[in-house]
């Protein structure tokens, strides 16, 4: 009777002690689920392949300025008179420090 009591007990003890392991396995579990829901989407937007892309001619930017709508009215615009020219049929890089607007011009 002592042997079956000692051994319940150390099994709580062992099952209580293995809660915030179980609570841990749970939320990655959730998680991994909407990370596999990103990873297996279908963008809406079909993707261009390179060879679909074919300039015949340049582009040109004259002046062009940009702020996001939701930027405070002190703040900056992105892009402040910015000029430039892309060729046709060859390869532009455009570079700079981080939060210079890069990406709002791709």
């Amino acid at each position: 009777m002592v042997q079956t009591i000692i051994a319940l007990i150390t099994g709580f003890v062992g099952l209580i002690a293995a809660l915030p392991n179980v609570q841990a396995i749970l939320e990655a579990s959730t998680l991994s689920d909407l990370i596999f829901d990103v990873i297996e989407r279908v963008p809406k937007v079909k993707s261009l392949d390179s060879k679909e892309l074919q300039l015949s001619q340049s582009i040109k930017f004259e002046h062009v300025a940009f702020k996001y709508p939701t930027a405070p009215a002190e703040k900056q615009s992105t892009l402040q008179d910015l000029s430039f020219m892309i060729r046709a049929r060859e390869t532009t890089a455009i570079v700079g420090a981080s939060g210079l607007g890069k990406s709002t011009i791709v």
